[in-house]
């Protein structure tokens, strides 16, 4: 025999506490997993430059130490800085690459984590504000749209801005 609080959750979609957050996890980790072998591939692909650009300071910043207020990149010319951006994403590149990390998979790794943890706080809001399936299926969008498939392992800082967001 079944009471009203066992149906409810019982007839919501995946019910209520537990599955959502196992079955997002398993989601994120299938994610992670289909990117992994990319991450060691050179900076040679779409948006070139962009991702070059922002692994020649975490590289600088390896070699002869960390200096957020003056990132340098050489191929400009006197005084070699363009302040794009402010460079904590590369100077956290520089600690993986330091500890010996490669600097293609230490840089695409980092940006990896941080669209992960995009996706964790997209869907924590989320399942907060409007419910568990919503959350579900913004994550799947968000995880496994054709944008988030190029860019989520790229050498590049936008998804620890969002993330900071």
């Amino acid at each position: 025999m079944s009471t009203p609080a066992t149906e409810a959750t019982s007839s919501h979609w995946l019910g209520r506490v537990a599955v959502p957050p196992l079955l997002a996890a398993l989601v994120l980790g299938l994610a992670a997993l289909l990117r992994l072998p990319t991450l060691a591939q050179p900076l040679v692909e779409v948006h070139a430059w962009r991702q070059t650009y922002t692994a020649f300071p975490a590289v600088l910043y390896a070699n002869e130490g960390i200096d957020l207020l003056n990132p340098q990149v050489p191929v400009f010319g006197p005084p070699f800085t363009l302040h794009l951006e402010f460079p904590l994403f590369q100077a956290v590149a520089a600690l993986f690459i330091d500890a010996g990390v490669q600097a293609e998979v230490a840089l695409r790794s980092l940006a990896l984590a941080c669209f992960l943890a995009t996706a964790v706080v997209l869907w924590l809001m989320l399942s907060r504000h409007v419910g568990d399936r919503a959350a579900f299926i913004a994550l799947l969008v968000f995880l496994f749209s054709p944008h988030a498939l190029v860019w989520s392992r790229a050498s590049m800082i936008e998804y620890s801005a969002t993330l900071g967001a």
